[in-house]
């Protein structure tokens, strides 16, 4: 672990806890000094590590001086009865109940607009986006397929919003390749077989980052001229398996030059970032075979959030009960009105599970917390850790 991945953990520890932005960008300037200081002493990351605490550490050492985000707006508040009012109206005067849950989603919807900062706000409102649209979609015009690409706007929003941008393009590539080969697959079916290719524009992106020049035409040279080969091939031959050793020569080119390697900055160590690729690799590897098999694409798109749940359990295994209730609410949900004859009636009832959950399982109340003045302790405390 790295300076950037603790000053994240630490950060994210932070925000999960709903420590107020002012007290999480005060620690996090503190401990990035600290930090830095260890390295001048020649000191190495796991030293360092080792002398602050790991970052559940260090919250659960500061959390008694520090101040909260619990206090809920009044404007949450009151959406709440109003959000109840508009479902029981639209349910019973216009006999909408499969869409007047949605109206509950007003709630979270009310909360973010009225707790969350800058840019942050975009990708938390797109969950909630998404599902309005998704839902819509497949109701109204049974689009389950390919409208579950509308939650794609999530993870792409929450690029945008990063502080990052220094890689916006290579970041997007692999939403934008998604996104083109399964609308045009839904509209002309060959693109299945033939279209998939087009993910190769993820490594041909990436080739421009390569900083010597040579390998970084090579690289471009080699793709495009095993596309066109593979096409070639697989028209003359009518086969479009056998020309995928075309391919090898890009591949055996990238493991030459080091470019052929997986990494994953989720803030996380090596072994839990391994066990997150993986197993986002078996996830989608089984919701293709499981959509191709059973051509049940308005349903199995329920299987691609095993993902994000395997990230949470990732990071913090199940600590935090509360992270899983908005999927298994949402399967739950899907399950039971798909498959249950008028079963959306009465399965948006499932979405209670997220704040029962969050009442059971968080041991905080309502209310704002006062921080405690005695910050020049704290500061005198960091100031006296022993590097030596």
């Amino acid at each position: 672990m790295n300076k950037e991945l603790y000053l994240n953990k630490l950060k994210e520890i932070l925000q999960e806890n709903l420590v107020s932005y002012d007290d999480i960008d005060q620690i996090i300037e503190d401990y990035n000094d600290l930090y830095t200081q260890g390295l001048e002493q020649g000191l190495t990351d796991e030293e360092i590590v080792k002398k602050l605490g790991d970052a559940r550490f260090v919250y659960k050492s500061l959390k008694d001086d520090l101040s909260y985000n619990y206090k809920t707006s009044k404007a949450t508040g009151v959406m709440v009865f109003v959000s109840l009012i508009l479902f029981f109206l639209s349910g019973q005067l216009l006999t909408g109940w499969q869409y007047s849950w949605m109206f509950l989603l007003l709630i979270p919807i009310t909360g973010i607009l009225t707790s969350v900062k800058g840019r942050e706000i975009l990708p938390a409102l797109a969950v909630f986006i998404s599902i309005i649209v998704f839902y819509t979609l497949g109701m109204k015009f049974g689009l389950w397929h390919p409208g579950w690409l509308v939650f794609l706007s999530i993870p792409t929003l929450g690029i945008f919003a990063s502080k990052n941008n220094k890689k916006l393009l290579l970041s997007l590539t692999p939403f934008i390749t998604v996104l083109i080969y399964f609308i045009v697959s839904y509209f002309y079916n060959e693109f299945y077989l033939y279209g998939w290719p087009i993910f190769l524009l993820i490594p041909l992106v990436d080739s421009f980052n390569i900083e010597k020049t040579f390998d970084r035409y090579a690289m471009l040279l080699s793709l495009v001229l095993s596309i066109i080969a593979y096409y070639i091939l697989s028209i003359l031959f009518t086969n479009w398996y056998y020309p995928l050793f075309v391919f090898v020569i890009p591949i055996g080119f990238a493991i030459m030059t080091e470019r052929l390697r997986i990494t994953v900055n989720i803030g996380l160590d090596k072994k839990r970032n391994i066990f997150v690729v993986i197993s986002t690799l078996f996830v989608v590897t089984a919701y293709l075979l499981v959509s191709f098999l059973t051509k049940g694409w308005s349903w199995s798109w329920i299987i691609l959030l095993l993902i994000p749940m395997l990230g949470v359990y990732a990071g913090n295994g199940f600590n935090n009960i509360v992270a899983y209730s908005p999927f298994v609410a949402l399967i739950l949900f899907f399950i039971v009105g798909r498959f249950i004859d008028g079963g959306f009636q009465y399965s948006w009832l499932f979405f209670f599970i997220i704040p029962i959950s969050g009442i059971l399982f968080e041991d905080k109340g309502l209310v704002n917390i006062v921080k405690k003045d005695n910050t020049d302790e704290d500061e005198e405390n960091i100031d006296n850790i022993n590097w030596k």
